[in-house]
């Protein structure tokens, strides 16, 4: 387990790296789990700091959860897809992450 349960990408990049190594229940339940908090920290974003309502703005990356997550609900779990998801959700968190320092460095600046 990572050392901090609250580091989202720590954890999504765990359940990449056990689900990549064989081990699949818990790396999928680890991809689970981190996408989920991945969504609900967002919102919690959203609904709490009123200046920092530029995360996500198109809901592309909350979208794109909620469609993995009902994927993986379902019987049909394709492992390169939800690899190439859970990949594609890190970079895209990361990418924003960076994009929001850069916005809240010019609104400052």
């Amino acid at each position: 387990m990572t050392k901090d349960k609250d580091d989202l990408l720590a954890r999504l990049y765990l359940g990449l790296t056990l689900l990549r190594n064989g081990h699949e229940s818990r790396g999928q339940t680890e991809l689970l789990n981190a996408r989920q908090s991945v969504h609900d920290w967002i919102e919690n974003i959203l609904t709490s700091r009123s200046a920092e309502a530029y995360w996500d703005p198109n809901k592309q990356i909350r979208s794109e959860i909620k469609k993995t997550l009902a994927h993986l609900a379902g019987t049909s779990r394709d492992r390169t897809q939800i690899l190439t998801n859970a990949e594609w959700l890190g970079a895209e968190v990361e990418e924003e992450i960076e994009r929001v320092r850069r916005e809240e460095s010019q609104r400052k600046g």
